[in-house]
């Protein structure tokens, strides 16, 4: 058996990767492909994937229409060349339509039912859907997908990768300087649709207050999207810091104090690793609801707000080591998704 993935974003390199471990280790022969994408190629590059380069991502409306128009004939006629038995994305269009058109069979997973574009393009497309369990089947069903090719997982698609992570060991040292991470929101996305992460002004008027009225200095890094380092400077001041090259934001969420985020997978990271986790998005995201409810995410109504948040987590060390025994226990009691999905694709195969 074949299978070719569909590489689209940072999570889903990291998700893919675990998910084509598994097949492999059950005889299939798993391929990736993945389009020219700043966000994705540093995390493929972490990983050290073998993928093949498809098309690339846009950061207009016209120039996602053209790009996605040019890598669907890209993808027909590598989907012609190499005939896998089956394409896995995780609402990839491109390889949707392209397998779909091709007669080849066309599975995804996905636990963000609020992009209705990605939905309306790919679910009806699909043979099955794989979704976290807090989803309700409904939500998908509206898109054009019966209710019997829905498999949910009792677990978040983080849990793929952080399950074999003790989270309770996480934390700065107690000589450290409260570490904040800043992820902006996706603003050149199709449904934002902005120059600039309009987020970026909420957490420099938080760290503002809490710098003036609860006299804590904080490090302050910045993993920025779509590289322009200088337009962050601007944005945050000049002593935020932004990494150069590749970087793992696991690995920063290991020392962090404090995560602002806008409620997508490094939300969801930051959320299950126990972290003060802040996010600034207000649009509905039924993951984002679930940690809210669990205790993991916070949504302070204003910077003054998200302030005094921070300054009564720093200063109260038992709080923060509950806030990190519970993200332990929800992460421990989850599923691992791609065991979920392997172990599907194995029967559907039979």
């Amino acid at each position: 058996m074949t299978v070719l993935m569909d590489i689209l974003t940072p999570k889903q390199a990291r998700f893919f990767s675990k998910l084509g471990k598994r097949l492999r280790s059950k005889g299939v022969e798993v391929s990736y492909t993945a389009r020219h994408y700043y966000e994705s190629d540093r995390m493929i590059s972490l990983l050290g994937m073998d993928v093949t380069k498809l098309g690339r991502w846009g950061d207009t409306s016209y120039k996602k229409a053209l790009f996605s128009t040019q890598r669907m004939e890209a993808y027909v006629r590598f989907l012609a060349k190499v005939q896998p038995d089956l394409v896995f994305s995780f609402g990839s269009p491109e390889a949707a339509r392209a397998s779909f058109g091709l007669g080849i069979p066309h599975m995804m997973a996905n636990d963000s039912p609020h992009t209705e574009a990605v939905s309306r393009l790919t679910v009806p497309l699909s043979r099955k859907l794989f979704a976290p369990w807090v989803i309700p089947k409904a939500a998908w069903v509206r898109y054009g997908i019966a209710e019997r090719d829905i498999v949910q997982y009792k677990g978040l698609d983080q849990a793929a990768w952080m399950k074999e992570l003790n989270v309770e060991e996480f934390g700065p040292r107690p000589t450290d300087r409260p570490v904040v991470v800043y992820r902006p929101e996706e603003y050149r996305a199709a449904y934002v649709g902005a120059d600039e992460p309009s987020t970026a002004g909420i957490v420099r008027q938080t760290l503002q207050i809490l710098s003036t009225v609860y006299k804590r200095e904080t490090n302050t890094f910045v993993l920025g999207r779509y590289g322009h380092p200088e337009m962050y400077r601007r944005l945050l001041g000049s002593s935020v810091k932004i990494p150069r090259g590749p970087v793992d934001g696991m690995e920063l969420l290991r020392r962090a104090s404090v995560f602002f985020g806008y409620g997508g997978t490094m939300t969801g990271e930051a959320a299950l690793s126990g972290v003060l986790t802040i996010s600034l998005s207000k649009r509905p995201n039924l993951v984002e609801e679930f940690l809210t409810k669990e205790g993991l995410v916070f949504k302070p109504s204003s910077p003054k707000a998200a302030a005094e948040l921070i300054s009564s987590f720093l200063k109260d060390d038992r709080r923060m080591k509950q806030q990190k025994r519970r993200a332990s226990k929800l992460l421990a009691g989850m599923e691992d998704p791609t065991e979920t999905i392997c172990s599907r694709i194995i029967d559907w195969n039979r």
